[in-house]
């Protein structure tokens, strides 16, 4: 499962970074992820980084929630 999350970026003040929560038995590598998903996605949405987790934060109705996953990568994400 993936998600998008934002991270700090001096220039435009966020970027798109990946939050990807491999399956049981697989563990992909960054470079990976993102040429599969080159081939697939239009360059602009692209993101420039891959983070992977354990397990996606969700809530009540199933969805992921993205301010939760910006709070926590907070202190990793140093401005770019």
């Amino acid at each position: 499962m993936q998600a998008l999350m934002p991270r700090p970026a001096e220039k435009w003040q966020e970027l798109p970074s990946l939050a990807d929560a491999p399956g049981h038995g697989s563990s992909p590598a960054r470079d990976e992820v993102l040429g599969y998903l080159a081939s697939r996605v239009a360059r602009w949405r692209l993101s420039d980084d891959v983070v992977f987790v354990s397990e996606l934060p969700y809530c009540a109705n199933g969805k992921v929630q993205k301010m939760k996953l910006r709070e926590e990568f907070k202190q990793l994400n140093k401005p770019v």
